[in-house]
C-alpha cells in the first residue's frame, strides 16, 4: 500500500491531523467558547484603542488635568502671582474647548443621515448597541433591512 500524496500530517478523512479533533460535545463547546472569548477580547482591545485615540478621551484627560490644578493648593497660590501658571490654565482650557468641539463634531458625523445611509448600503449595523432615533428616523435594523430589500 502506498502513502497518500501530500504533507505527512494530512489525512484525507480528517484533514489536518496536527490539530486535535474534538472528542466530545463538551470539547467542541469549550473550543467554541474559547474562540468567542478570544474574539470578544480582541474586539474590546480594538474598541479601547479607538477610544484612547478619540476626542472624547482627550476631553476627559483635559478635564482631569484642570481638576488636578484646582485641587493643587501650591498651583492655586502660584496662579495668583505667576503669569506662567495662569497661562498653563488658559492653555488647558483652550485645548479643552477645541477637544469638546472636535468630540461634538465626531458624534454629529457618526449619527448623520448620510452616515446612516452609507452604513445601510454597506450592510454595517451595530445590532448589539443601544440605538436612539430622532423625529421620524427609522431604526437602523429596519432601515438596513429596507435598503437590502
Amino acid at each position: 500500500m502506498t502513502a497518500a500524496p501530500g504533507p505527512s500530517n494530512w489525512n484525507p478523512q480528517h484533514g489536518d491531523i496536527s490539530k486535535p479533533l474534538p472528542s466530545s460535545p463538551a470539547d467542541a463547546a469549550r473550543a467554541r467558547i474559547a474562540k468567542e472569548s478570544a474574539d470578544a477580547t480582541a474586539q474590546l482591545q480594538q474598541m479601547a484603542s479607538d477610544y484612547q485615540k478619540s476626542a472624547g478621551a482627550r476631553v476627559e484627560q483635559l478635564r482631569s488635568q484642570l481638576a488636578a490644578l484646582d485641587a493643587d493648593g501650591h498651583f492655586l497660590g502660584q496662579e495668583l502671582v505667576s503669569h506662567g501658571a495662569r497661562s498653563q490654565r488658559s492653555a488647558l482650557q483652550a485645548q479643552l474647548a477645541a477637544a469638546e468641539a472636535e468630540a461634538a463634531n465626531e458624534v454629529q458625523q457618526a449619527f448623520s443621515e448620510a452616515q446612516r445611509v452609507e452604513n445601510a448600503l454597506n450592510g454595517v449595523t451595530d445590532l448589539a448597541g443601544i440605538e436612539t432615533t430622532v423625529n421620524d428616523q427609522i431604526p437602523a435594523r429596519d432601515f438596513t433591512a429596507a435598503g437590502a430589500g
